[in-house]
């Protein structure tokens, strides 16, 4: 697991499985590093789920009630239900980037998912 993580206040703003995606990530931000944390630390709560979202495997807090991806291929994840925004995005104040997915031949308007649909579908 690798971290992007603000320099000053050392608040984490995303998680990655993959050090070149949150490196790709920090390119975005000014004042922040990538720190990876060893595989026996736990990043969750063990009330986490682990689940399969747009060919990705994710793991989000057990608060985390939806997942969105933009037009963009961002991933998100959120805790109410957000809104669908017309250029491309959806919206909710609270959220949490999760990662990247592929988006040839995607609608992102089709990407609302409920966590707990995806964790019915995988038992």
């Amino acid at each position: 697991m690798f971290l992007v993580i603000e320099y000053y206040t050392n608040k984490i703003l995303a998680s990655f499985d993959s050090e070149t995606d949150a490196k790709d990530y920090a390119k975005m931000f000014d004042e922040v590093y990538v720190d990876d944390i060893p595989p026996d630390i736990p990043h969750y709560p063990s009330n986490s789920a682990t689940l399969q979202y747009m060919g990705k495997t994710i793991t989000v807090p057990s608060f985390i009630k939806y997942l969105t991806t933009d037009k963009a291929g961002s991933i998100y994840a959120y805790p109410d239900r957000p809104e669908m925004i017309d250029d491309g995005e959806w919206y909710l104040g609270a959220n949490l980037f999760v990662g990247y997915a592929e988006t040839e031949g995607f609608d992102w308007k089709e990407s609302l998912v409920e966590v707990n649909s995806l964790l019915e579908s995988s038992n």
